[in-house]
């Protein structure tokens, strides 16, 4: 059996770490720039401060460098929260999800039918603040050349009316 350690240092490496090529963490933001992604999950979530509802999009890129890495972005899709004037606070959300259904090509009043659905996004890198990580928002997105066209199977009825205040029934 031969030796193949060196015993003077039982941690000595037989290679060289800085001549190992290294590919940037899964926990690192991605570059900024356009990237191909499928829309892999959307849920909606209400904020820490019970003041709005998010939908919370998975993006998963589809090539390049970085094929395989999750990106998530919050859409606001209903709020109370209003500014100094008292205007709903709600529009860049409402652009935004406006924005994602259109890259789609889905009409309709419901992200579901956006599951699935092959896209760009623009990626931006937001600057570590407060204590937390530097990280990604996606800032824009846009339909992809080629990409099938997700369309709903038939249109949502709406819901029913109800004399009970929901979320956005305070006063």
């Amino acid at each position: 059996m031969s030796d193949w350690t060196d015993n003077s240092d039982p941690l000595a490496l037989d290679f060289d770490p800085a001549a190992v090529e290294r590919k940037p963490s899964s926990f690192d933001p991605l570059p900024g720039g356009d990237y191909p992604f499928t829309i892999s999950k959307i849920e909606a979530k209400k904020t820490k401060d019970q003041q709005s509802i998010q939908a919370v999009v998975e993006l998963t890129v589809d090539d390049g460098d970085f094929k395989g890495r999750k990106v998530w972005t919050r859409l606001t899709m209903k709020t109370i929260r209003t500014d100094e004037k008292g205007v709903q606070m709600a529009q860049i959300g409402e652009r935004q999800i406006s924005e994602l259904l259109d890259a789609c090509g889905v009409a309709g009043k419901s992200l579901s039918p956006c599951i699935g659905c092959q896209i760009i996004g623009k990626v931006k890198i937001r600057p570590a603040a407060n204590g937390y990580d530097a990280s990604n928002d996606v800032a824009a997105f846009k339909p992809r050349a080629g990409a099938a066209v997700v369309r709903p199977s038939a249109s949502p009825s709406p819901a029913p009316a109800s004399s009970k205040p929901g979320f956005m029934g305070r006063k």
